[in-house]
């Protein structure tokens, strides 16, 4: 990781540990207008936020001052959404930060909140530079994952984007690993996935059990994902076929995060935009697409590895819910 991205994440404590966490500054220190960053009692260092204040302002920006200054601005590809809900603000504000780092390569970041009722994730978000799309009436009830994330296939729709990423919220994302996924749908792949480490995803290539560390559960151990990082590119270098391809068919995606060709995609709408079932509010929107799709090129992008925390997600909640496209609210708690 780049050495702006700071350790431990001040203010971003769970909170159960919240005795004497410092609060997180708005963005920008005093150069960019910003509040001064106030030193930390609880991790004795100044909290940062690696966003520079011109990143992720509008649809197809640029983050490159070079390019800005010359006036001639490439467009940017790929946007990656981010579905929020249940007011998880602390664990995305995590993936916002692993997203920030990544300074070498060019995407904007797209918000869609599902109805987050304590804490308001779009206004965070705006804060922090990030694009946002807004259901309007905030108190009108959760929608579910499938209509978040028709949400933000319309709002690709509608930019000059090639690639969406449509992710969870609950991720760390390395460096590289955005711009890897759209070079491989550059390719000619309809749906890409990135690798990910264990209990991510339910299928055998990419969950790699036996050879990752544990992920820590302390944001103010976050150093040891390099380790568990380079343990499982040493076993996608060795596992890689004899023909060496670092793509990988599969049958069916799974939702923790999902590359998709817009263009391409166009042919596997539901519905005019719609790309997923709006009648699979939560669980088997993935496999529906698939199986609406079996024609498509879907597959694994063994270059590219995500983190997923996995800590509070829909999957583990399913026992308490008669109807897993039930998206009635049992108790909205803080998600860590």
């Amino acid at each position: 990781y780049p050495a702006a991205f700071v350790y431990p994440l001040c203010g971003l404590a769970p909170p159960e540990d919240a005795a004497g966490q410092c609060e997180a500054p708005a963005p920008g220190g005093p150069e960019q207008g910003g509040p001064p960053a106030p030193e930390c009692a609880r991790c004795n260092q100044d909290f940062a936020f690696p966003v520079h204040d011109h990143r992720w302002r509008q649809p197809g920006g640029t983050h490159d001052l070079a390019e800005l200054r010359s006036g001639r601005p490439e467009p940017v590809q790929t946007v990656v959404s981010i579905h929020t809900a249940r007011s998880a603000w602390q664990v995305t504000a995590l993936m916002l930060v692993s997203l920030a780092a990544d300074v070498h390569h060019r995407f904007d970041v797209l918000i869609v909140d599902d109805h987050s009722v304590r804490i308001d994730i779009e206004a965070r978000a705006r804060a922090w530079g990030v694009l946002t799309q807004s259901w309007g009436n905030r108190t009108e009830g959760r929608k579910g994952n499938t209509q978040t994330w028709n949400l933000a296939w319309q709002y690709l729709l509608a930019h000059d984007y090639q690639y969406l990423v449509l992710s969870n919220n609950d991720l760390i994302v390395p460096e590289g690993t955005v711009t890897t996924l759209a070079h491989g749908l550059s390719l000619g792949w309809h749906m890409l996935l990135p690798m990910v480490s264990y209990r991510g995803t339910r299928y055998g290539l990419h969950r790699l059990q036996d050879h990752y560390g544990p992920v820590p559960n302390s944001p103010a151990h976050w150093t040891n994902l390099l380790l568990n990082y380079n343990m499982v590119q040493t076993v996608l270098t060795q596992g890689l076929p004899a023909n060496n391809t670092r793509l990988q068919p599969v049958r069916y995606p799974n939702g923790y995060m999902m590359g998709l060709n817009k263009e391409r995609m166009r042919q596997c709408e539901h519905s005019p935009g719609h790309l997923f079932n709006p009648q699979l509010k939560n669980i088997g929107n993935e496999d529906d697409l698939a199986h609406r799709c079996r024609w498509a090129n879907i597959g694994v992008h063994v270059g590219a590895f995500v983190f997923h925390i996995k800590g509070f997600t829909l999957y583990q909640k399913r026992e308490q819910r008669d109807d897993t496209n039930d998206t009635t609210e049992l108790d909205e708690k803080p998600i860590v």
